[in-house]
């Protein structure tokens, strides 16, 4: 299954990628058979019919990727974003999102190595969180902080994109060891008015927000 993303062969068959005409690949007939991979594909089952109506209120994880790649060692630098599987049948959670190439489908949070194609860990949205809320804390914040709990206290990096960026987002994961990059946009409320890019600036300019200092 990772050289099958390595090789970006989502979309085709596995009957192709198996091809001994020259049109297939040899490294997956010298891993395996064909029947011998479609056998597990067939005969595993991770659904659970019991946990099946708390699953669609408190979101759908990925336990496998949690259990599988706990011990892997990504790199020092990691990114969250979101990808739209396309799906058009009957879902509660099916999403609509214009910008994307297929507007409905399932949402995926993912966290992965920043160059490279192993998927570290990943959940299906389903909608607004149900789990303890005390702090408040903001939908892009708790998503990001569900995928990285894996790697709190490793010193590593994660990116992101504009939509999650915030300065709590920051606080949460410096407080597990994490630091952050990422864009943000400039109509956050708590970006001060000083730092916010101008006609006037010139190109090249820097801008540094200086530290909260409490009283």
């Amino acid at each position: 299954m990772y050289l099958n993303g390595v090789f970006k062969s989502g979309n085709e068959g596995a009957k192709r990628l198996w091809n001994a005409d020259g049109t297939g690949r040899d490294i997956f007939r010298a891993t395996m058979s064909l029947d011998r991979f479609l056998f597990p594909l067939i005969a595993i089952w991770f659904d659970d019919p019991a946990k099946r109506e708390l699953r669609k209120k408190m979101g759908i994880e990925l336990p496998v990727l949690q259990k599988s790649l706990t011990d892997l060692f990504p790199s020092d630098f990691l990114t969250v974003d979101e990808m739209l599987v396309g799906f058009c049948g009957r879902c509660l959670f099916r999403m609509y999102i214009k910008s994307k190439p297929q507007k409905y489908g399932l949402k995926i949070c993912v966290y992965v190595i920043l160059k490279g194609t192993i998927l570290l860990n990943a959940f299906i949205y389903s909608g607004k969180w149900n789990f303890p809320n005390p702090r408040n804390l903001s939908i892009p914040t708790q998503n990001i902080l569900s995928l990285v709990m894996l790697y709190a206290h490793s010193n590593r990096n994660t990116t992101c994109d504009n939509w999650f960026s915030s300065v709590e987002q920051v606080d949460e994961l410096l407080k597990f060891g994490l630091t952050y990059i990422g864009t943000i946009r400039k109509n956050k409320r708590e970006i001060p008015e000083y730092i916010i890019p101008t006609k006037n600036d010139a190109e090249g300019t820097k801008k540094i927000v200086l530290p909260r200092i409490k009283p």
